[in-house]
């Protein structure tokens, strides 16, 4: 096994996995926004993800207003996660469009193996 410098795991990423079955489902290096609310609480924004399966495109009324999303479900064990903003509505939500909310209550956070990217 190789030892990790203090450095190194510093700059070590973390990932995000489901809490349900602990799959890979983001990194920390893809955290776009910490200043987001879920349906669970505190979430995150990601420009990327991996191991979702989507729902179809649904109208949602969040508080910034009318969103397009399409539900994130772990891709392994089916547990919803959060979703990923579709077409925005409202000219200042663009910047959402294609990124994904993950739900910190439905993940656990741990550190990635040093080069791995999801």
């Amino acid at each position: 096994m190789e030892l990790l410098s203090e450095l190194d795991m510093m700059t070590c990423p973390m990932t995000y996995g489901c809490k349900n079955c602990g799959v890979e489902l983001a990194e920390s290096d893809d955290c776009i926004s910490r200043n987001f609310r879920g349906v669970h609480g505190e979430a995150k924004l990601f420009a990327k993800a991996a191991n979702l399966d989507l729902g179809e495109p649904i109208d949602r009324h969040m508080t910034t207003g009318l969103n397009v999303i399409q539900l994130a479900h772990c891709r392994q064990c089916k547990t919803c996660v959060g979703w990923r903003y579709g077409n925005a509505v409202i000219e200042s939500e663009k910047y959402k469009e294609g990124k994904y909310l993950l739900e910190m209550q439905l993940m656990v956070e741990k550190e990635s193996k040093l080069g791995s990217k999801l």
